[in-house]
């Protein structure tokens, strides 16, 4: 396992880059991809530890309550976009950037935060979801949180933090570090 650090190499809720601040290429800061960091969960309230993965964004994305996917080849070193297939392995973009707002936008190469295992608010599905504690769930194909058991061979986000039953809205999860396909089916 990859050791985790408490030092954050850029503020949670900023990325590398800060609009711009500085010109990202492909390989700008490499050896930040892929590194772990633990913080406090200060968000929330919950006094609980966030690990947070630093990872480069592959295009462009709209900063939101979303999960998102990895590049093919480049998992848990670089996220694609918005999570586009249910079931697939996926974390959620770190919720600090949406609930901040300071950023819309993070650019082409840059480095942000996915949210490893600790709580995050993600989006529900479209229609909103009926969940209750502690019950896994996992993405539904548009980026947000789907309020069924994930079937086997679908990967486990992490669990409801609560009972909800909520329009689309953004929800807490416990994201859990290790979402294999296998989970779902025990």
């Amino acid at each position: 396992m990859s050791q985790i650090s408490n030092v954050l190499p850029f503020p949670r809720g900023e990325t590398y880059a800060q609009d711009g601040a500085i010109t990202m290429a492909a390989t700008t800061a490499s050896e930040l991809e892929g590194k772990l960091y633990r913080v406090e969960d200060s968000l929330h309230g919950t006094g609980e530890d966030v690990i947070l993965r630093c990872v480069r964004c592959s295009a462009a994305i709209t900063v939101a309550y979303k999960l998102m996917s990895f590049a093919a080849a480049k998992f848990n070193l670089q996220i694609d976009g918005i999570s586009g297939t249910a079931g697939e392995v996926c974390k959620p973009l770190d919720d600090k950037y949406a609930s901040d707002g300071a950023i819309t936008t993070i650019v082409q190469y840059d480095l942000c935060y996915v949210v490893e295992e600790g709580p995050c608010d993600i989006l529900s599905a479209a229609g909103g979801i009926t969940t209750t504690a502690l019950e896994a769930v996992g993405g539904d194909g548009a980026g947000a949180i789907k309020d069924s058991i994930p079937t086997a061979g679908q990967a486990v986000i992490g669990t409801a933090a609560e009972n909800m039953t909520v329009a689309a809205t953004a929800y807490r999860v416990n994201v859990r570090g290790n979402c294999h396909p296998s989970d779902a089916a025990g």
